[in-house]
């Protein structure tokens, strides 16, 4: 059956190193609902450093039950050089409604490398709650506004794919390319 989906986000800057992100979206398939409410900040103090937090709150209704988890999640992004990148993201369950939502804790580590202008690659490793997984990258920029790129993931993660209440990534290749057609409009190609 299709999914349905709706919702509304708002960006803005508070000053021209804070922003803040919120998203309130509702997807719903033959009886099964999934809400979504979700406020990001982002603090970028220098042009070296990225902090990014985020609180999100879900709604998942299958049939009858109905569980509300409350997830939290920090990033913190650090360019060591003009080329090089190393990250670093965790999230946590802050409110596993009383114990009916599996935990979803989540610790990942990162880098990406760009070079020659238009070419990156990265690699990153995550941890978590659902088991862990692995991921290689790279891109290069046709144009400005178009490029291509692939990735491996490998991963232990178990969870029942579910396009209305999870976006697992599958393990495998993956292989796009992306347009930027307009300020408004992006085509993904995968």
């Amino acid at each position: 059956a299709a999914i349905r989906e709706y919702g509304a986000e708002f960006q803005g800057y508070l000053s021209q190193n804070f922003s803040l992100y919120g998203q309130y979206s509702h997807a719903d398939r033959d009886g099964a609902v999934l809400e979504q409410q979700q406020l990001t900040a982002d603090w970028r103090p220098d042009d070296r450093n990225q902090w990014i937090a985020e609180l999100r709150r879900n709604s998942e209704q299958r049939g009858s039950e109905t569980v509300e988890p409350v997830l939290a999640a920090l990033s913190y992004t650090r360019k060591v050089t003009s080329l090089l990148e190393i990250y670093g993201i965790a999230q946590y369950t802050v409110d596993d409604d009383h114990g009916r939502y599996a935990d979803n804790d989540l610790y990942t580590v990162g880098s990406k490398y760009q070079f020659g202008n238009r070419s990156s690659v990265g690699a990153a490793y995550s941890d978590g709650s659902r088991g862990h997984a692995t991921e290689v990258n790279a891109e290069y920029w046709l144009a400005e506004d178009h490029s291509i790129y692939g990735n491996y993931r490998y991963s232990t993660d178990s969870t029942e794919a579910d396009p209305l209440f999870n976006n697992k990534q599958a393990a495998g290749w993956t292989v796009g390319q992306r347009w930027r057609l307009s300020n408004q409009v992006n085509v993904y190609n995968e």
